[in-house]
């Protein structure tokens, strides 16, 4: 009879990295240079994680935060380092990346106008969607 382990897997680090049985063309830094937007969440990861146990890794990472982008992002980089194959260079660019992200929603403007509630709730919709309880945010 199995058990079931509710823990996350721990990449075995004895065992030949998943990155070597891969056709090029199924590997993550191939996948994202060809078509990124077709990418999942672990090649994306893995992608900027580099190296040659970078699945295993990036596996690990989303295991440890429920495979949730949002956790992802509020994750101090500390946290993201806790994961066996993330120094702290590796947490502070996955945080880098992810902000970078974020600002594909900001417009070139410099400051916008705000003329009205809708025009506020447009400056901050996206950053809100990633709160987890109610917040407050000031706009200046």
């Amino acid at each position: 009879m199995t058990t079931y382990d509710p823990s996350p897997p721990v990449p075995s680090f004895y065992e030949q990295p998943k990155l070597k049985s891969l056709p090029l063309r199924e590997q993550p830094a191939y996948r994202v240079s060809e078509n990124a937007a077709a990418c999942n969440l672990t090649e994306l990861l893995a992608a900027m994680i580099g190296g040659q146990r970078q699945i295993e890794i990036s596996e690990a990472l989303l295991a440890r935060l429920d495979g949730d982008i949002r956790r992802l992002y509020r994750a101090h980089p500390k946290e993201l380092a806790a994961v066996r194959g993330i120094g702290p260079a590796t947490a502070v660019q996955i945080k880098a990346a992810l902000n970078l992200g974020l600002r594909l929603n900001i417009p070139n403007e410099e400051r916008p106008a705000i003329n009205s509630p809708a025009d506020a709730a447009a400056l901050v919709q996206y950053e809100m969607v990633r709160h987890e309880a109610n917040s407050t945010t000031v706009l200046q």
